[in-house]
């Protein structure tokens, strides 16, 4: 190989390395962002946000342990949707799964968080992927696992963990 071949490639890859570092400084300064709204978002309604998740833009759901509270946001181009759930009035959390078979093919439908509460208070549900909203489903049924084992961890009642798995544990002779 001649000098200019090297000189070339050299150039090349810092050019590429620039470009990666670009991407990704300005991935996470909009992370930051999102958090920085979603927390002040929280201390809007009096919570300090200790755990949270984003997806999709304008998705987001995040817990303050000391309140007991959940803060949820759905925001489009047209609304923003902001809802708290106070988790000392929550009975149960359940994971919501709404799938069809077709053509052979499962096809998921609606993922979410479904709320029952003490008080006379309706039933409430957290949507994490609606097909109708959204085109391509992501790691969202993870995130719903993970969050109803949060939330249940965190009902009143419930030791650290406990309620977040419910199998039978197994029983020797």
């Amino acid at each position: 190989m001649d000098l200019n071949s090297i000189v070339i490639g050299v150039v090349i890859l810092a050019l590429l390395a620039v470009a990666a570092m670009y991407f990704a400084f300005n991935e996470r300064r909009k992370s930051n962002g999102r958090l920085r709204q979603f927390t002040d978002l929280g201390a809007q309604h009096g919570l300090e946000i200790s755990l949270c998740d984003f997806w999709h833009p304008g998705h987001a759901i995040g817990i303050d342990t000391s309140k007991k509270r959940l803060l949820y946001v759905k925001a489009s181009a047209e609304k923003e949707e902001v809802i708290t759930v106070d988790l000392s009035d929550v009975r149960n959390c359940s994971l919501l799964h709404e799938y069809r078979d077709q053509n052979g093919t499962r096809v998921i439908d609606l993922i979410g968080l479904h709320f029952t509460f003490r008080s006379s208070k309706a039933l409430q549900t957290l949507l994490f992927y609606s097909r109708e909203e959204d085109l391509h489903l992501r790691e969202e049924l993870q995130l719903a696992e993970k969050w109803k084992g949060i939330v249940c961890s965190s009902l009143p009642g419930t030791s650290e963990g406990a309620a977040a798995d419910k199998r039978p544990q197994p029983v020797t002779l």
